[in-house]
This record gives structure tokens, C-alpha cells and sequence, in this order.
């Protein structure tokens, strides 16, 4: 979170399953992490997050916030309706990591230590889902490699 402004800065993408028992932050990394302290840093603040009461805690500091400006009013008030009745029922927090392979023997070193529970290469990913949209992703993450 940004110091006195309750913005979010550390997870990419949260996903809540519909009946509000896990949650899972999903980390994407596009290049190699050319501050290893950066890395460190972000590391312990995922590790610190994950106990489930600070997790709910930090995720309704960002959506009580007051005063956000036009621009993230829209995008706190869009994640207020889709998560705020299930925070109450999370019971788990993962950590997923979506990497090029460059990251892969780092992060591997970092797993135990930091609590990550997921790391994922790009070029592990599907390379079809039968739809054009995940087919360009793909494409795009694969030159990441």
C-alpha cells in the first residue's frame, strides 16, 4: 500500500473464488528483476500479507479509503462489489508467481523463505484455449522467454 494514500502497489491481480474461502495473488514478472532488493522487498510484503487477517485487513483499508480521485474511485468501487461480502469467508491466501524463465532458479531459492506457493513459467502456460485473445497473450508472454 502507498504510505497515507491507501492505493494499492503490491499485487498485480487478486482472485477470490466465488464462495470467498481463498484468495490468490498472482504476481506477474515480464523481465528479470534488476534490483534484487526490490524483489526482496516486494518478497516480504507477500509474505507479510498472507496471514488471512492481515491480508482482509490491508484489502479494506484500500477499499474504505475516501477522497480517491475520479480514476480509482471507479476501479476501488468495482472491487468493493465484487469482493467485499466475501472477505469475511477467507480462510486461505496463495501466492502465485506468472515468470520468464529467467526468474524460475531465484524465485526457486526465495520459495520456501517467502511462502510462495506457485510459480509458474510462461512457457508452461497453455498454448490454446481455442480463443484469438489468450492465443495473442500467449504469443506475447512466450517472447518474454
Amino acid at each position: 500500500m502507498k504510505r497515507g494514500s491507501k492505493l494499492s502497489t503490491n499485487i498485480d491481480y487478486l482472485l477470490v473464488n466465488k464462495k470467498g474461502g481463498k484468495a490468490l495473488l498472482v504476481e506477474l514478472k515480464t523481465e528479470r528483476q534488476g534490483n534484487p532488493t526490490s524483489l526482496i522487498k516486494q518478497l516480504k510484503a507477500y509474505r507479510d500479507v498472507k496471514s488471512v487477517d492481515r491480508f482482509v485487513k490491508s484489502i479494506k483499508l484500500v477499499l474504505d479509503a475516501k477522497n480517491r480521485r475520479a480514476r480509482h474511485k471507479t476501479k476501488y468501487d468495482y472491487l468493493r462489489k465484487q469482493i467485499a461480502d466475501k472477505l469475511e469467508r477467507i480462510k486461505e491466501v496463495k501466492l502465485l508467481y506468472l515468470i520468464p524463465g529467467s526468474l524460475k532458479e531465484i524465485l526457486e531459492e526465495k520459495k520456501q523463505d517467502y511462502k510462495i506457493d506457485y510459480i509458474v513459467e510462461f512457457k508452461d502456460l497453455e498454448k490454446h484455449y481455442g480463443d484469438q485473445d489468450w492465443d495473442m497473450i500467449y504469443e506475447y508472454l512466450q517472447k518474454f522467454e
